[in-house]
């Protein structure tokens, strides 16, 4: 703090921004009391508690200008980042859609690309990120813009049809630099039970910013919908079926074929329409649409009849009241185990 120096008389002299009409204050040496030598104390007079109010407004709104400054304008010491990322859709590949990766108030826009017409994968540049912090992935197959996707059920690579505009979510609770990301059906339903809709997601910002212990409540109320165990990390990458390998390996990536090619007794699917059915079960407030639970249910009965599924299924949760009574502890569960993900793909999941 700013010292002024004292007049002849023992006054402060006053900074150059003090009022005319305000007294400064004044000090006097107290020598003479031996536990105070060399201290002073200060008083004022009648005008100067007249002006008491006055003189501490000025003071704070002095001493907060100060503290603005010393913080850099802003008040905020976090360092935001650039870094690369990049995402592999898998519904199965996906080539020529638009990505776009928001901040957790859902209308940022932190970075944005397209997938490669050969690889299916897009590399994008995140900017003014905020270090663990979630980020929310959008992926849109258009069929104006000649997106297309391997359909496992057929098998063959598909045009999107003309009136199929399809949108894919993920969620994740912070983004590393060089962190792989991916958006499926599975990741879509994490989404959708994190409270994200793609219906908004970049033109209205959420009322209450994503946090990572609602991406975990996401990818916990999915295991427990399906039946999977409680540690599966959903929010991995894999590796999208293609024309060359249209069976991958890794247990995420086959399981994303299986639920692209059983039967559930109703009129074939293919990929977009079943991922579209699994995410419209799911109301915006994160709960289950018992209307239309039946997605849930008849994909359940047909993982259970797959032999080589390669995950041990539990009892489905497909009701609003069984689930919140098993969401604790799956959350747990899945904030362990996608937490403890390094964020590359290795030898596929």
């Amino acid at each position: 703090m700013k010292a002024y120096p004292a007049t002849g008389n023992g006054q402060l002299s006053a900074p150059r921004f003090w009022p005319t009409d305000l007294p400064v204050l004044k000090f006097e040496p107290l020598a003479h009391t031996p536990h105070f030598k060399g201290c002073c104390a200060i008083y004022w007079s009648k005008s100067v508690s007249a002006n008491l109010a006055r003189f501490s407004s000025l003071f704070v709104a002095s001493l907060l200008a100060s503290l603005l400054f010393a913080c850099g304008g802003n008040g905020s010491s976090v360092t935001l980042k650039t870094q690369a990322n990049s995402v592999t859709p898998a519904l199965g590949a996906t080539y020529n859609a638009d990505v776009y990766v928001y901040a957790s108030d859902a209308i940022t826009l932190l970075g944005q690309g397209k997938t490669d017409g050969t690889t299916g994968k897009s590399n994008i540049t995140l900017t003014a990120y905020t270090p663990n912090t979630p980020v929310i992935v959008k992926v849109v197959l258009d069929p104006a813009k000649g997106s297309t996707y391997y359909d496992e059920n057929q098998p063959t690579l598909t045009s999107v049809a003309p009136t199929a505009k399809f949108t894919m979510l993920s969620v994740l609770p912070s983004a590393t630099s060089g962190q792989e990301f991916s958006a499926n059906p599975l990741t879509n339903m994490a989404a959708k039970f994190a409270g994200i809709s793609a219906d908004n997601l970049g033109s209205v910002a959420l009322g209450t910013a994503l946090v990572a212990d609602k991406v975990y409540e996401g990818v916990a109320k999915t295991n427990l919908v399906l039946g999977l165990p409680p540690s599966t990390n959903i929010l991995a990458p894999v590796t999208p079926a293609t024309k060359a390998q249209p069976t991958p390996s890794g247990t995420l990536s086959h399981l994303l074929v299986v639920m692209s090619t059983v039967s559930t007794g109703e009129t074939p699917l293919d990929p977009i329409q079943r991922a579209a059915k699994l995410a419209e079960a799911i109301k915006s407030d994160g709960t289950i649409d018992p209307a239309k639970s039946s997605a849930f249910s008849s994909l359940n009965t047909a993982l259970a009849q797959t032999s080589n599924l390669g995950l041990t299924l539990s009892t489905p949760k497909i009701t609003n009241a069984d689930i919140q009574g098993a969401l604790t502890a799956a959350k747990e569960a899945a904030s362990k185990a996608v937490s403890s993900y390094t964020g590359s793909l290795t030898g596929g999941n």
